[in-house]
């Protein structure tokens, strides 16, 4: 192991190790692959590896992905259960051939930790126990959605599991040179109203309001001592239990991804961890729930990343929401650049023929991105699911994993982005002339008290206005950014601002 992360480290310092014989050696070929690799803008896809699959078949499909241009692989699962229980590295020796070959390759690897099965990650269901659910708002665990699920992260003994894979696997993974980073939570989610989420509430409560006396006049309740709170959807009185809540399912979010980091880094200081939501909060209210939060995923992680699904449902994404999604999730980034961490690649399952994705449309959302500060662009997926609720959809390549013509535009693309390698890797959006404000707890706001006028109003009302400002900019060509409230308190907006909908 010693060897592996010793050759990894002189490899990055553009030297070759010679394994045979033991002597350090310039290769400028080997150097010159290194320096690319650096310097080439991040295009690829995420694999998903099926327990069916082989090394062979993993192999075959890796050189086929680098034979069309592509240079970075996005791996997921990333622990293997299916694997021979005796191998010496077991759950991750599949892993650590993936990532020996990328290296033979010249693919990076990035390695996809948490996604949304959790029985593939860090629980599988030979460990789980009843009481690792997430607690639904009716008291019940949170086990029976037909899409997806998670368990509460709050939980002491979840914590422990996430610890001890997240350790293992970032041990195993960190001594490849062909490793770019982790995944550490692909579409983040989480809410539970379990004892353990409710302390963490009440010290998040505590902190906002300093006393009690302050809590009680803003929610206007009689509580006198902390312990007393509890969840509630009660706002006759008083809208701010709920709008405190949602704020607080936010952050607890980034409490959450700032742990996995640590767990990481504690580890692995060496390679990047990423992170990544749907959309962006401004402009699919249809996550609202999930909670998403641009700016607060962003800020708890080295790369940001969102999943992009500009024709998943109908009606699918004009031309100027896909480009505020950009220009949102760019605002929120903390460099400005982001990755597309997921770009449909094709129809949703094989009976949602009506989201089929065209070449020319790949074409157009590879370009709003980059031209919007995309750092990385990943298509999900490879391939077409083989089994579950989306057999049959996605995929760049066919079932029998030819090539279509999906696949030939993204080579196509790719062509044009290595044309221009260094321009694309540092390209940079157009200085905005104008700021939209962004208030988080405006949204907050209007989305509680919404709820009891549905059919008189609707509850997008102020993402609504926004997009409507934001499209005025857009067809007049008018380049603009997102800010915060807190950004104008903390004396960062430097552009004229301007603002369609204030409540409070």
């Amino acid at each position: 192991m010693l060897h592996k992360v010793l050759q990894s480290y002189i490899i990055e310092m553009s030297w070759y190790y010679n394994a045979e014989n033991g002597n350090l050696v310039i290769d400028e070929r080997e150097a010159r692959r290194v320096f690319i690799m650096k310097k080439s803008f991040p295009y690829g896809t995420v694999l998903k590896i099926q327990r069916e699959f082989s090394l062979e078949d993993i192999f075959s499909r890796l050189k086929q992905i680098r034979n069309l241009g592509m240079n970075t692989v996005v791996i997921w699962p990333s622990a293997f259960w299916w694997e021979d229980r005796s191998l010496p590295y077991y759950p991750f020796n599949t892993g650590r051939e993936i990532l020996k070959y990328a290296e033979t390759l010249g693919l990076k690897i990035i390695m996809e930790l948490s996604g949304q099965i959790t029985s593939l990650e860090y629980a599988p269901d030979s460990i789980m126990k009843e009481e690792y659910y997430a607690i639904t708002d009716e008291g019940h665990k949170d086990n029976q959605t037909w899409y997806f699920g998670y368990l509460n992260y709050n939980h002491p003994e979840v914590k422990m599991l996430i610890h001890k894979n997240f350790t293992e696997a970032a041990s195993n993974y960190m001594g490849y040179s062909s490793l770019y980073g982790y995944d550490i939570w692909n579409e983040t989610m989480f809410s539970s109203q379990d004892k353990y989420t409710l302390q963490l509430f009440r010290e998040w409560l505590k902190k906002r309001y300093k006393s009690i006396e302050m809590l009680n006049q803003v929610w206007d309740r009689a509580y006198y001592d902390w312990s007393q709170v509890e969840f509630t959807k009660w706002m006759w009185a008083s809208v701010m239990p709920v709008v405190d809540y949602n704020r607080f399912k936010k952050e607890n979010i980034g409490i959450l991804l700032k742990e996995w980091s640590d767990i990481i880094k504690e580890v692995d200081p060496d390679h990047p961890v990423i992170a990544d939501n749907i959309h962006s909060m401004i402009t699919d209210e249809g996550q609202y729930h999930r909670p998403h939060d641009d700016w607060n995923t962003a800020e708890n992680v080295d790369e940001y990343g969102i999943s992009f699904y500009p024709k998943n449902v109908p009606p699918f994404m004009s031309p100027d929401l896909r480009c505020e999604v950009f220009t949102a999730v760019h605002s929120a980034a903390k460099t400005g650049r982001f990755w597309v961490s997921e770009l449909q690649s094709h129809c949703q399952a094989m009976f949602t023929p009506i989201s089929a994705v065209y070449p020319h449309e790949l074409r157009w959302w590879n370009w709003e991105a980059i031209s919007r500060g995309a750092k990385g662009i990943v298509y999900w997926m490879w391939e077409p699911f083989i089994k579950g609720l989306q057999t049959f959809g996605r995929g760049l390549v066919d079932h029998r994993g030819n090539y279509t013509e999906r696949a030939r535009e993204a080579e196509s693309i790719k062509r044009i982005i290595d044309s221009h390698s260094e321009e694309f890797y540092n390209y940079m959006p157009v200085k905005p002339k104008a700021a939209i404000l962004y208030d988080k707890m405006n949204h907050d706001f209007v989305r509680a008290y919404t709820v009891n006028y549905k059919g008189y109003i609707s509850e997008s009302i102020y993402t609504d206005s926004i997009n409507g400002l934001f499209k005025c900019l857009w067809e007049q060509n008018i380049p603009v950014k997102f800010i915060t409230a807190e950004d104008i308190s903390e004396g960062r907006a430097d552009s004229a601002v301007l603002t369609s909908l204030i409540l409070d």
